[in-house]
């Protein structure tokens, strides 16, 4: 059997250090080319679980989005707010004044595992679409709307504009297809697939 070689470095010869496990005293004294490659590993390792979600598309009904959108635009004195879960799909509504629709995680708002659902001004779907709604199906009252919202109350007062027009469902059918579009859009631009359930016939 022949001799087993020694680790043991010999006069004159530098011994490698380990790259299993290396302290910072040990990366601080490598070489150039031994301390990138430890750096670029740990690097690798550290965003590897991010590159497989990056390219793995994760998916949501639609119908839970929009829900979430709703929850996330809830107008009121109590403070609300959406997640999905980009590993899952999951949607988390959070709110601490209303009670918890489920379990939520308590890395939430700080993990980039998840991602906030926009609310309605995030979408540029607030006030600029009821001035292009006002703009293309009442163009005669678009000013008295532009003023309307110059003051509280400016939805109110649009709501029964659009009644006294006999506009309202033009309204409705308008900003669902606007918010359906944006949500696509958001998305899209997220890298986040929407499934829509199938209607009986």
């Amino acid at each position: 059997m022949p001799p087993t070689k020694s680790r043991r470095a010999t006069p004159g010869s530098v011994a490698k250090p380990s790259l299993r496990n290396p302290q910072p005293a040990q990366i601080a004294s490598l070489s150039a080319p031994y301390s990138t490659v430890i750096l670029s590993l740990r690097y690798y390792f550290y965003n590897s679980s991010s590159t497989n979600r990056a390219t793995a598309m994760v998916t949501v009904k639609f119908s839970e989005l929009r829900e979430a959108y709703e929850f996330a635009s809830f107008n009121g004195s109590v403070d609300t707010s959406a997640f999905v879960d980009l590993d899952t799909g999951e949607i988390y509504l959070v709110s601490d004044e209303m009670g918890e629709y489920q379990e939520i995680p308590d890395d939430i708002e700080e993990s980039d595992r998840y991602l906030g659902v926009p609310a309605k001004n995030e979408l540029d779907l607030g006030r600029n679409l009821v001035f292009s709604f006002a703009e293309k199906h009442l163009p005669s009252d678009y000013d008295n709307v532009v003023d309307y919202f110059r003051r509280r109350g400016g939805y109110a007062k649009f709501r029964r504009l659009l009644e006294n027009r006999d506009v309202l469902d033009a309204w409705y059918q308008f900003e669902n297809e606007a918010t359906e579009t944006r949500l696509k859009e958001w998305c899209e631009d997220n890298e986040i697939q929407v499934s829509f359930e199938k209607t009986s016939a």
